[in-house]
């Protein structure tokens, strides 16, 4: 999470932490990001992690995670290699989002 607030101020978006993996509230979690899109970080395997919670809640959402077979190595370096440390966040977002505005 720390590098998720990192990562977004310097890109000016909003985080919301939710601790917790099997239990979304839909309907709050809409009110709370309206038509802002969201982008679910998982620091593991998209597939089953907190995105897939979100989608089931009916939230639409980007998902942003590990991708390959995870690196060996400490904390920094192993998210630092799946572009999940605040610069990775920073262009993997960034890129994302020039994308999605892009004419």
């Amino acid at each position: 999470v720390s590098q998720a607030w990192r990562a977004a101020e310097e890109l000016d978006f909003g985080v919301i932490s939710l601790p917790w993996l099997n239990r979304v509230d839909g309907a709050w979690l809409a009110e709370v990001v309206g038509d802002e899109p969201v982008l679910c970080l998982d620091n593991h395997y998209t597939t089953g992690g907190q995105a897939d919670a979100v989608l089931a809640a009916g939230v639409p959402c980007v998902k942003v995670g590990v991708e390959t077979i995870p690196v060996c190595g400490t904390n920094d370096e192993v998210l630092r290699a799946h572009g999940l440390d605040a610069a990775g966040l920073v262009e993997r977002v960034g890129a994302l989002v020039r994308e999605r505005t892009a004419p």
